[in-house]
Order: C-alpha cells, then sequence, then structure tokens
C-alpha cells in the first residue's frame, strides 16, 4: 500500500525502521514489490464468467506520484456469478 501511495523504496525501508524498528533494504522491498506486482497481472488475465448478473461498482480518490502527485480515482467492480 504504501508503494501504490507512491512511496519510494528508500521511504518505505525508512518508514518499517520508524514504526516496526525492522530494517528492510531497498532491494528487498523492490522484490516484494515486483512480485506482488507480477501476482497482480496474473490475476488481472484470468478468465471470466461469461455473464454476471449483479455488478457492484464504486470508487476511491487516492493520492498518486506519477511525476507529480495527484488525486486519481480507483475504481472497483465486484460480479457475483450466478453461483452467488
Amino acid at each position: 500500500s504504501l508503494s501504490a501511495k507512491g512511496l519510494t523504496t528508500g521511504e518505505i525501508s525508512a518508514h518499517f525502521q520508524d514504526i516496526y524498528g525492522a530494517s528492510v533494504s531497498k532491494d528487498t522491498i523492490s522484490r516484494i514489490t515486483d512480485k506482488v506486482l507480477e501476482e497482480m497481472t496474473e490475476w488481472q488475465n484470468r478468465p471470466l464468467d461469461r455473464a454476471y448478473p449483479v455488478v457492484f461498482i464504486d470508487a476511491i480518490h487516492v493520492k498518486i506520484r506519477d511525476g507529480q502527485v495527484t488525486n486519481r480515482p480507483i475504481y472497483v467492480a465486484i460480479g457475483v456469478s450466478v453461483n452467488g
């Protein structure tokens, strides 16, 4: 979540040290982030059912760092299959 909020690996490392008293290297944080992104991509490309009788859609605005920090919507769609 810290990475998604736009913190650098160095800032995340410092946060872990401040909050938990744990030393986590920037390289370790980078490897964890890469693994999570890999699993997210796999999940995003999974096959979906052909029909969802009920769909819930919502959004939350969060600060995203993309050169500069801006508020952007993050959309969530939850589909309920025929089997629930």
